[in-house]
């Protein structure tokens, strides 16, 4: 997987992948956009990661998405609330076996949750 190369030097301005960006300014520099820069390109890299993995688990034909998603809906309501949700977490133990806090995991469910209605459909 490709890295991202990304410099902020308040002589140099932004550069990435050795193209320069921002011009100098010193008004633009601070630790703070640094930090957000690298945490956008570390984004960029998990997002690429997720589509990997889709992809992969989708041409594994013993996997039934349907029947995982019935897995976390505990009301057989064709939906999945943040409580369903989060009991299926336990239920798996997924939370216990890579230390997700509850934090984590409802940022995964509104993620999921594509049109904001608090429940997976």
């Amino acid at each position: 997987m490709e890295k991202y190369k990304t410099a902020l030097n308040p002589n140099f301005g932004l550069i990435y992948n050795n193209q320069q960006i921002i011009e100098p300014d010193n008004k633009q520099y601070s630790h703070s956009l640094n930090y957000f820069l690298s945490m956008l390109c570390k984004m960029m890299d998990l997002e690429k990661n997720i589509e990997f993995l889709k992809v992969q688990l989708s041409k594994n034909i013993s996997f039934n998405l349907i029947t995982a998603f019935k897995n976390f809906d505990i009301n057989n309501n064709d939906s999945v609330s943040f409580d369903d949700f989060m009991l299926g977490i336990e239920i798996f133990g997924i939370e216990k076996e890579v230390n997700y806090t509850t934090e984590d995991i409802y940022c995964l469910f509104r993620r999921l949750d594509k049109n904001n209605d608090g429940v997976i459909k």
